[in-house]
């Protein structure tokens, strides 16, 4: 998986890893917790929009 071009994540196809199924993708915006700090009280809303989801396809 990329991000910007750049390689976030790379996993072979095996058995632990069979991407060979059926998947599907979520994006959301998660706030708050470990990683993202507190969200601030005064926060009420904002936006998260994605210009687009590239998906490839590779047949072996």
């Amino acid at each position: 998986m990329t991000v910007d071009d750049n390689v976030v994540v790379d996993l072979p196809n095996t058995q632990d890893n069979p991407f060979d199924n059926p998947h599907y993708l979520l994006l959301n915006i998660a706030m708050g917790g470990n990683l993202g700090g507190d969200v601030p009280p005064d926060f009420t809303f904002d936006t998260f929009e994605i210009d687009y989801v590239r998906i490839y396809q590779y047949y072996f």
